[in-house]
């Protein structure tokens, strides 16, 4: 969910969708879809690694840690993300002439890509829990 949201429209502007990895530069610090990315794919596949029952023991606790790793880092890029895109929408507003198009909204890549991350997040405390058979 976090990766693809990364392609989802972040915001609109002037009646136009901005995807969410054309809206982020390195200019942005965190709020980087490339880092979105890399977060999102350390989450997915120690996910999928865990659900393929790929390790036990040790490796089973490193692959959880793993899948939170990813899901907070997942969290600090959409949170960044989500300030950056409010700090643009506070300065279009602040020119008070919407019938210019100087509007912009937050869309729904931001939240489907939170809501991947604390997926992940809820998948790695799970493993961690889990009591390991002998």
């Amino acid at each position: 969910m976090a990766v693809g949201s990364a392609w989802l429209p972040w915001m609109t502007y002037n009646g136009q969708w901005s995807a969410g990895i054309d809206a982020t530069s390195s200019e942005l610090g965190l709020a980087n879809g490339d880092y979105l990315i890399g977060a999102g794919v350390l989450a997915a596949l120690c996910g999928v690694l865990l659900a393929l029952g790929a390790a036990r023991g040790s490796g089973q606790m490193l692959l959880g840690l793993g899948a939170i790793a990813g899901a907070i880092g997942i969290c600090v890029v959409e949170a960044t993300a989500f300030m950056k895109m409010s700090d643009i929408v506070s300065l279009f507003n602040s020119f008070g002439d919407n019938e210019a198009g100087y509007t912009a909204a937050i869309g729904w890549g931001i939240f489907v890509g939170a809501g991947g991350g604390l997926l992940a997040g809820l998948g790695g405390l799970l493993t961690l829990s889990v009591k390991r058979a002998a």
